[in-house]
């Protein structure tokens, strides 16, 4: 019983923090190549809009960490996630405003390491609410410097982050920005059966999605914030 209570609870701290990802597979034995092993993800991430201005949100800032097999950090790498996966309900900006973030081909977002080898991100985006079961495992995440590509996530022994999005209805029209109408779409994906990822914004429970009071307190901050009042005029289409 205390073994699998240390287990669960293992699993409650990755869910809910992130953690290294594991496996050997990509990791070789040469400085600045980035090591899965070695690397810090988050279990899942938030897209979010900007204030009105040019300003991402930064309650939706979340951190990529790489080091090379020596666990040096690796400084400027290029990171990013491709949401190609993520197409049946989620929509990133057409512009990013988060600092040092850029669109790469696809549905991807880049960003560089600084010197401690940590890459943020604030991205901007919204869900369509057309999916029942979004977000889920959808977002790769790599990682490029010394030549070397690297996929840190396989999404068997290194997780692939779920997505959710506080503008539920953001990618339709007139829809942009965090509303009184995407708290209702947020109510609907709390009452179905399915519970949708996309409101499940604390990823908190062992890895199952659970819509709760939680994530309707992430919503409500974000709401009364002010930091995500407005999303990008157009949205990046599925490839």
């Amino acid at each position: 019983m205390r073994v699998c209570t240390l287990f669960r609870l293992s699993l409650l701290m990755g869910c809910t923090f992130g953690f290294p990802a594991l496996g050997r597979a990509e990791c070789i034995n040469t400085p600045g190549v980035p090591c899965a092993e070695r690397v810090w993800l988050p279990r899942g991430i938030n897209l979010v809009g900007h204030n009105g201005g040019t300003l991402a949100d930064p309650l939706g800032e979340f951190t990529v960490t790489l080091a090379d097999w020596g666990n040096n950090p690796i400084p400027g790498a290029d990171v990013w996630l491709d949401f190609s996966a993520c197409c049946d309900d989620i929509r990133l900006a057409s512009v990013q405003y988060g600092p040092g973030l850029f669109l790469g081909p696809g549905k991807t977002v880049h960003c560089m390491t600084d010197a401690h080898g940590v890459a943020r991100f604030r991205i901007m985006g919204a869900a369509t609410a057309s999916s029942s079961t979004p977000g889920l495992g959808c977002a790769e995440v790599w990682a490029r410097n010394e030549g070397v590509s690297v996929l840190l996530t396989d999404g068997v022994s290194r997780p692939k982050p779920t997505v959710g999005a506080f503008d539920l209805d953001g990618a339709l029209p007139g829809g942009a920005g965090v509303r009184p109408s995407d708290l209702s779409l947020w109510e609907a994906d709390f009452f179905s059966s399915l519970n949708p990822f996309r409101s499940d914004y604390d990823f908190s429970v062992l890895c199952v999605r659970s819509v709760g009071p939680s994530d309707l307190a992430k919503w409500l901050q974000v709401f009364f914030g002010g930091g995500s009042v407005g999303n990008g005029a157009a949205f990046v289409a599925c490839p």
